[in-house]
């Protein structure tokens, strides 16, 4: 399974100080309710995140999905998760630190009013609507974090389209980008990082190096190592 970020205009992302001085953060990732266009379009279905609401859940709440930035958890009670009809409602109590401080000064000041969320999908749906448009629809996915962020991540490059109906791929408008074997073959199989099942009869990626379209005809690869020293200076230019 693959780990996904999605990004939503929160609902009702507010802020809200005890008399003690705690501050809390609340809001809601909403059902039913479509994405921006990723190359297809995904709702999340009531229920969704049931299995963030079960004992032993343990789902962090974190500033722009740094692990560094700890702000509550659910195993600790500083993250409590509540399943509406309309969505899934979050309350974190924000701990006394520095970076908490600056992350309730950006929602009160309303310069952050979004959230994003990492799952991985256990059941989703794929479909097409009255326009052509290919629809997913998140039934069940394990919730890993909730992420109030500066800036919204849509990551279709990251999703996991195996469960898509072969009839819908074609469809599908994801933009071309690098897997994570280095391939940027746009075939469906390589945009799901599955190089090995490459279907692109013309694919000649050099950091395919799974292709089976590009095996020499004795079945031997005679240029691995070219490809692999394709692949190390490609990395090692988007390093720089």
């Amino acid at each position: 399974m693959k780990n996904e970020i999605r990004y939503t205009a929160a609902k009702e992302l507010r802020v809200q100080t005890a008399p003690d001085g705690t501050r809390t953060i609340s809001g809601m990732i909403p059902y039913n309710s479509r994405s921006v266009d990723m190359g297809f379009f995904e709702v999340i279905a009531p229920g969704a995140f049931a299995g963030a609401l079960a004992p032993g859940a343990d789902v962090l709440c974190l500033r722009d999905h740094d692990q560094k930035l700890l702000m509550g958890r659910s195993t600790s009670g500083t993250l409590v998760l509540v399943d509406s009809p309309a969505g899934l409602t979050f309350r974190c109590v924000l701990p006394k630190t520095q970076s908490a401080m600056e992350l309730a000064e950006s929602i009160d000041r309303q310069d952050l009013t979004g959230v994003s969320f990492g799952f991985t999908t256990n059941a989703d749906v794929w479909s097409s609507d009255e326009s052509g448009n290919v629809l997913r629809t998140l039934v069940s996915v394990n919730l890993e974090e909730i992420s109030p962020c500066s800036f919204p991540a849509y990551t279709a490059s990251s999703v996991s389209i195996r469960s898509c109906p072969v009839e819908l791929r074609a469809k599908l408008k994801l933009a071309k980008r690098t897997n994570a074997d280095g391939c940027d073959c746009d075939c469906p199989e390589c945009l799901d990082d599955d190089c090995e099942n490459c279907s692109n009869d013309n694919c000649d990626d050099p950091n395919c190096e799974d292709c089976p379209n590009q095996d020499s005809e004795d079945g031997s690869d005679d240029d691995s190592e070219d490809r692999a020293r394709y692949m190390r200076l490609q990395l090692a230019l988007r390093s720089h």
